[in-house]
């Protein structure tokens, strides 16, 4: 499955540079211990950056980002890897054998910074509809993994076009 993972961080207020910078690292750092891989600004992929194109960044609170599961490629398809489907209903099922509980866990520790007042989260799959509207959905970062479990998937993709909105 290759699905694309971009959002956007909403800080509490806007940031000095030497602030940022410090968040960046740490950013990095909480995702590196985790295996995984977090693009910021202008380090976003194309992909991400069809998302959150970086001229219409006026807000500066607003820190657009792309996970991955590796520093050298966009995707994720380890994340995803051993998933099950419910094919009565479409809805996702087992995340525990997947990689989403390490990604839960990155967005649990990421939540507790004081500077982060929300976060958001689109999981796309490359091979749906680019034009489909995503399910929103409104969690804390502990609740991801059932949220996305009970997410719908009407046009039966390889992973329901989900956007949530993480919060404390």
């Amino acid at each position: 499955m290759y699905c694309i993972l971009t959002g956007e961080i909403k800080l509490i207020r806007e940031l000095t540079d030497d602030e940022l910078i410090d968040l960046g690292f740490w950013l990095q750092r909480q995702a590196l211990d985790r295996r995984l891989n977090v693009y910021m600004y202008g380090n976003l992929p194309h992909s991400g950056l069809y998302n959150y194109p970086l001229k219409s960044r006026a807000d500066k609170r607003i820190i657009p980002y792309q996970i991955t599961e590796t520093p050298i490629y966009d995707q994720c398809n380890r994340i995803f890897d051993g998933i099950w489907w419910v094919e009565d209903n479409w809805h996702i099922a087992r995340v525990d054998e997947s990689g989403l509980p390490v990604l839960q866990a990155f967005y649990e520790e990421v939540m507790q910074n004081e500077l982060i007042e929300y976060m958001t989260l689109y999981f796309e799959t490359v091979h749906g509809d680019r034009f489909m509207k995503p399910y929103d959905m409104t969690v804390k970062a502990g609740e991801m993994c059932r949220a996305l479990e009970e997410a719908p998937n009407e046009g039966h993709y390889e992973f329901p076009p989900v956007r949530l909105k993480i919060v404390k």
